[in-house]
């Protein structure tokens, strides 16, 4: 599907985990906990989603130190950013790197934001906001790789009386959400634009209080899908994995097909694949 940027859609997401923090600086308890991992790099209108991953990340007395960084498009590969510095100071991170084409990336992170905020400055002297969000590995791989999502939607047996729900997550004081709701369903009305057979399928929408820290997912949900935000008994990962807004989930009859934040989830995972199963379900003896 072509990709649409419309507005700065950009998700909200608290970094928490299970993982225990160790080390200190500053303020912050274990900066290199957090900014170890897979981020989504998302910008304004015409900016083509990129993904970071960064691996082996040190805390060396004040700064940050990496083993290794990818920078690149959600749909090609990735090389490593230049001259990355990462200094922490207070209960800040300040962050600087270049990445593979040049541009420099510069942003203040700290402990209890749900999201960073940055700055994004091209070789030609285009400055521009960039939102980089922290997501899964597995996140990332389902963004970066859309015939995973096929694969998993084609083993699924689809009836007649399937029930497909596109679930989405929003919150009152989540920007990024009153964007998705006014372009989708509002001003330009993309949801019928890029999803015909909207009215095929049941549109279940789920309001958090807030976008900031942990949200409790399976407080909001209706009793039928609670056990989808619920882990394991032995702690495996509930197999909704929203921990921000906006959020979008497939569901077919109660399992989970397709799931991301950001329109680019919407647009690259969950929509395509909601047309394939309607249009499953109408050929279904």
């Amino acid at each position: 599907m072509r990709r649409r940027f419309i507005l700065q859609y950009l998700t909200f997401v608290p970094l928490v985990s299970a993982a225990p923090r160790r080390s200190f600086a500053g303020n912050i308890v274990d900066p290199a906990w957090l900014m170890d991992g897979s981020w989504l790099v998302s910008g304004e209108e015409g900016f083509r989603d990129r993904y970071l991953i960064l691996s082996g990340v040190k805390l060396r007395g004040n700064q940050l130190e990496i083993d290794s960084s990818t920078y690149g498009y959600l749909d090609g590969k990735g090389k490593p950013l230049h001259g990355w510095r990462a200094v922490v100071t207070g209960d800040v991170i300040e962050i600087e790197c270049q990445t593979p084409a040049d541009s420099v990336i510069r942003g203040t992170f700290a402990e209890g934001d749900t999201a960073i905020v940055a700055r994004l400055r091209t070789t030609a002297g285009k400055d521009m906001p960039v939102r980089l969000t922290k997501i899964s590995s597995d996140e990332l791989e389902q963004l970066r790789s859309v015939k995973r999502v096929k694969r998993k939607s084609a083993s699924l047996p689809v009836t007649k009386t399937s029930q497909i729900v596109l679930l989405y997550v929003g919150a009152s004081d989540c920007p990024s959400c009153a964007g998705y709701e006014a372009e989708y369903f509002g001003r330009k009305n993309l949801m019928a634009e890029q999803f015909p057979e909207f009215s095929e399928v049941v549109y279940e929408k789920v309001r958090l209080a807030s976008y900031r820290g942990a949200a409790n997912l399976s407080a909001a949900l209706r009793r039928e899908l609670v056990p989808l935000a619920t882990k394991g008994a032995n702690g495996e990962p509930a197999p909704l994995r929203s921990h921000g807004t906006p959020f979008f989930a497939l569901l077919l009859d109660n399992k989970v097909v397709a799931q991301g934040h950001g329109i680019g989830a919407l647009e690259q995972l969950v929509i395509p694949a909601a047309r394939e199963l309607v249009a499953r379900r109408q050929k279904a003896a």
